[in-house]
């Protein structure tokens, strides 16, 4: 009678193993969002603003804890005058997911943006947002 509880016991510990793996989501080694992106506009535009071309955005690497999913946003142009740095940008810090090809955006109020991911790689980015108007983005060095 023993064995059989212990059996029976063996077999769900094994199920419940099984199914808490399979169950969780799996994340690519080639994570083509992470890193910093430039507006193409603002990079190919040679009578851009020399604070519009520092700017960028930069998605943190795409963990478990969506919360730990950091989207930054560099402004180097609104910088007050009084800044005791006026090298450094101002951050804004947002949090990131993608599910399938939409890029969901979550602001410190809540606040929800969703984007199509139109085009990926490992050079550029085609965003498009709720109008179909696209943004396009290149890869910062």
């Amino acid at each position: 009678m023993k064995l059989k509880t212990i059996k029976k016991t063996s077999v769900l510990l094994l199920l419940s193993s099984f199914i808490f793996c399979a169950c969780q989501e799996e994340f690519p080694e080639d994570d083509l969002i992470q890193g910093k992106w430039k507006l193409e506009s603002v990079v190919n535009d040679e009578n851009a603003l020399e604070c519009e071309k520092k700017a960028y955005i930069e998605f943190s690497k795409y963990v478990y804890e969506s919360s730990e999913r950091k989207l930054y946003k560099a402004n180097y142009c609104d910088i007050p005058e009084d800044a005791e740095n006026q090298d450094e940008p101002i951050i804004i810090e947002n949090t990131y997911t993608v599910v399938l090809d939409t890029l969901i955006i979550v602001d410190e109020h809540r606040d929800t943006k969703k984007y199509i991911i139109e085009h990926i790689n490992k050079e550029t980015m085609t965003l498009l947002d709720k109008y179909l108007t696209p943004t396009n983005y290149v890869r910062a060095e």
